[in-house]
């Protein structure tokens, strides 16, 4: 047990830390981080996914239970979130980051990686992977509409996002764009030829290691300094509450092993980067948004560690 815990988590911490690393020692360049970023976001992700989704086995039921139990247990954690924000009085735009911080999970570029590596060792792997890819292929467009909901109602200097612009930010994502095509190629099972597949599994391949590192070279240690007490608070929603709240309503469904294993490892992902762009935008607190990320992601690893531990 102690080796797959080893297994699947020492990879993902390896290569965030020597994405900071680099960051800190100037290797890695704010030039070449933002590029390197953009190529996993625009390339390397959705090649990984529309390949992975397209080859598989077109079996929707069992992921679409694992994509309720999630959103169900995110709605609930947001809503507790916001019960804490009004309590504490918080002002607007703190109430906005801190609600984000405890639901928005990093569900692309740390999730995919933990849940590979976690059921790398598995029975059909394959198709179990796909399974978890398509319970969070509906999840990029939930998570925006609900951060824009969120951070729009409660910041006041918040920018107004018509119906429109909404609906284009969501269907411009390239994730979601990605999963839609892959959906389609697996429903009617259209043939990947050999060449092209291993071209897609090649690029696919580099997104993930790709992905951390820029997770890793986004962090630094002055992201802790500003909302320490506030984003302690949202992690532990985010890494303590939603996994509870996702294993109780998991019994409930009746989830499989697999299943309750593969939307806990979702659930007790750190707040997603995107989070912090978005308060950015949308007059949200910034340093509250940065330290939640910074803080999530160190507190992750023991929360993850205990799921693999209990349901490996």
């Amino acid at each position: 047990m102690l080796i797959q815990i080893i297994n699947s988590l020492f990879p993902v911490i390896l290569m965030l830390s020597l994405g900071t690393a680099l960051r800190v020692s100037g290797f890695l360049t704010n030039e070449i981080s933002h590029g390197m970023n953009r190529l996993v976001f625009w390339v390397g992700l959705p090649i990984f996914l529309f390949h992975k989704i397209a080859s598989s086995p077109f079996e929707s039921g069992p992921a679409l239970n694992i994509f309720w139990g999630l959103m169900a247990a995110t709605l609930l954690t947001a809503l507790a979130a916001y019960v804490i924000t009004r309590i504490r009085s918080y002002s607007g735009p703190v109430r906005g980051a801190f609600i984000q911080a405890a639901f928005r999970g990093n569900l692309a570029f740390v999730g995919i990686p933990v849940v590979s590596y976690a059921l790398a060792g598995s029975t059909n792997t394959d198709s179990t992977q796909a399974m978890a890819l398509l319970a969070i292929a509906p999840t990029i467009p939930i998570y925006n509409i609900l951060a824009i909901v969120i951070l729009t109602s409660q910041c006041q200097s918040g920018t107004k996002i018509s119906i429109a612009n909404l609906i284009g930010h969501i269907f411009k994502n390239p994730l979601f764009i990605a999963c839609m095509l892959g959906l389609i190629a697996a429903s009617i099972r259209i043939p990947i030829p050999t060449a092209l597949g291993r071209a897609f599994q090649g690029l696919g391949q580099m997104s993930l290691p790709l992905a951390l590192l820029g997770i890793g070279a986004s962090l630094s240690r002055s992201s802790l300094r500003g909302s320490m007490w506030q984003s302690m608070l949202a992690s532990v929603l985010k890494l303590a509450v939603l996994p509870l709240a996702a294993w109780a309503i998991g019994t409930l469904l009746g989830l499989s092993h697999d299943q309750m294993l593969i939307m806990l490892l979702f659930a007790a992902c750190p707040t997603a980067v995107a989070s912090y762009i978005m308060a950015e935008q949308m007059g949200g607190d910034e340093p509250l948004a940065a330290s939640s990320i910074c803080m999530s992601t160190i507190l992750s690893f023991p929360a993850l560690a205990a799921i693999l531990a209990i349901f490996s």
